[in-house]
């Protein structure tokens, strides 16, 4: 039985990985792909936004994510973290200091609050309202 693994992801959205084997006249064939979720800092129809996502893997899928350069990256710039062990997303997130969000995260008021300028305004209470 293979061992299973947790990928935790702060990216916004889901990001198919794919390894690629030699293929007749230069064509590279895919090989396999392996999905990793996303969804963090994206509100879903609840309006619930998500700190992060967790996506479980085999070891098989695990020794090939670690070989893509992508997922390398990803890894490194602090978006992906790998554990053995399930745990909550938000003890993973702020606990081992990932990443918060990616570029592709929608913009929030606190996006705006270290710049000059105009603030955006942002409705309360009743629709049309103004703050």
């Amino acid at each position: 039985m293979s061992k299973e693994y947790y990928v935790f992801s702060t990216l916004s959205t889901d990001t198919a990985y794919t390894d690629y084997a030699d293929g007749g006249g230069d064509m590279p064939v895919v090989k396999s792909t392996i999905t990793i979720k996303g969804g963090a800092n994206v509100a879903d129809k609840n309006l619930v936004t998500p700190m992060g996502v967790m996506t479980k893997v085999s070891e098989d899928q695990l020794a090939s994510l670690k070989n893509n350069k992508v997922f390398q990256l990803h890894e490194q710039n602090g978006f992906i973290k790998i554990t053995e062990k399930a745990y909550g997303v938000e003890e993973v997130v702020v606990g081992e200091g990932m990443a918060e969000k990616d570029a592709s995260a929608p913009l929030t008021p606190a996006d705006y609050e270290d710049r000059n300028g105009p603030q955006p305004v942002v409705a309360k209470g009743k629709k049309g309202k103004k703050a």
